[in-house]
């Protein structure tokens, strides 16, 4: 499912309230948003920028958690069904980055059932969670980006064009379309001598995803 760029692009800036590795997952080289955000996920478009900050209740709140350019975006069901993607399916047997996996979700096509796989968003004992399945699938898009940086607990203090405008609710999802803040973000990016993960999630250090 591969979405046509627009001509005014968008810049997505919101609070990592979660930064568990999950959402967004940026392990195995494609930084994914698969869950959690509907109205992103259902709004943004190739060549759009997401942008997710730390929350200023772990007293990071100027940090960068991560950047991510829309690159391409597909079903959930296209997602589950291709072996490029089958590192990102949750395993807690494993890895931390398997325990993160954000493949989660498939849809039996005939019935319009949905399966949610034992992870993150499921209960504890690994059962389904019908309000996660509720929200996450409310739409059926996951954004995937091979432009990233990923920082997770190492995320340095964004600068001032990164930030979200303190004039509103900082837990809100802000949406800029001025084309002078993307070329700045662009430019910025453009000049990071790495990219891609760089940076546990911080809430690896807390002991565990699960």
């Amino acid at each position: 499912m591969q979405m046509r760029q627009r001509d005014v692009r968008k810049v997505f800036r919101y609070v990592v309230k979660f930064d568990s590795g999950f959402a967004p997952n940026p392990f195995w080289g494609v930084c994914t948003l698969a869950t959690c955000k509907p109205q992103i996920r259902k709004s943004a478009e190739i060549g759009d920028w997401i942008v997710g900050f730390d929350s200023k209740q772990r007293h990071r709140g100027d940090r960068l958690t991560y950047l991510m350019k829309v690159d391409e975006a597909i079903s959930f069901n296209e997602y589950w069904n291709n072996p490029m993607y089958r590192q990102k399916r949750p395993s807690f047997n494993s890895s931390r980055k398997k325990a993160c996996g954000d493949n989660i979700y498939h849809r039996d096509t005939s019935t319009g059932h949905w399966f949610q796989e034992n992870s993150l968003h499921s209960n504890q004992d690994g059962s389904q969670n019908s309000d996660h399945i509720k929200r996450d699938t409310s739409v059926d898009r996951v954004l995937m980006s091979r432009e990233f940086v990923y920082y997770g607990a190492t995320g340095p203090r964004a600068p001032s064009f990164l930030l979200p405008d303190p004039t509103k609710p900082r837990r809100s999802i802000q949406a800029l379309d001025d084309e002078t803040s993307i070329s700045s973000i662009e430019s910025w990016f453009s000049r990071l001598s790495q990219t891609g993960y760089l940076g546990e999630p911080l809430d690896f250090g807390s002991g565990g995803v699960r």
